[in-house]
């Protein structure tokens, strides 16, 4: 470049490393040393991250898409608004590593069921990552139980359950991925006594 038309050499282009999910603000550089303004451009984002073109502030939050794309291989070019033929560019590697997300386990609602009933309740647990899920029940009424694959709550209600009801139970929605994120409900199972013919 020539020594009338300078432009800024970025000061904050080292090899970055950041997760999904992470908010970014990076300025990469400084005003012009000849007082012009400067037009900022950015290749090879991160999906979820811009650049802003006046101020050149690297901004947004990295998509939980972007791991499965990585390196990124960034270029930001600094143009000079007064000479547009004149740009300084400078690249660096952006490496995205995954976030695994607990599961959006939704509550099936409190329940309530008699002595005797025949019990089928599936709980939803979407992965945001596409893992595998295992369930968990703990204080599930007398009778019952959950698939861990499934979600399922089946079974048939005990005759003595009423005696300890209402059952406060917890749901647990475990993703099978590394590391194992888990999302939790709780809810109240009432059951009611039925008399049987003796």
């Amino acid at each position: 470049l020539s020594a009338s038309k300078r432009l800024p050499r970025s000061d904050a282009l080292a090899d970055r490393s950041e997760a999904e999910g992470a908010v970014v603000s990076l300025v990469p550089g400084g005003p012009d040393p000849d007082a012009d303004g400067l037009t900022w451009t950015a290749g090879g984002l991160p999906p979820g991250l811009a650049i802003d073109a006046g101020s050149g502030v690297i901004s947004g939050t990295i998509d939980f898409s972007a791991a499965a794309s990585f390196p990124f291989g960034v270029t930001i070019r600094a143009t000079d608004d007064g000479s547009p033929s004149l740009y300084d560019e400078e690249s660096f590697t952006w490496t995205v590593t995954d976030t695994n997300r607990p599961p959006s386990l939704v509550t099936p609602g409190d329940q309530s069921s008699n002595e005797g009933d025949v019990v089928s309740v599936t709980v939803s647990a979407p992965a945001p990552d596409g893992d595998a899920v295992t369930f968990q029940a703990f204080g599930l009424p007398p009778g019952l139980v959950i698939g861990a694959s499934t979600g399922t709550i089946s079974g048939t209600v005990g005759y003595a359950a009423a005696d300890s009801s209402p059952f406060s139970v917890l749901i647990r929605a475990s993703d099978d991925g590394s590391p194992v994120e888990s999302s939790e409900v709780t809810i109240t199972w009432t059951i009611t006594d039925v008399n049987r013919t003796p």
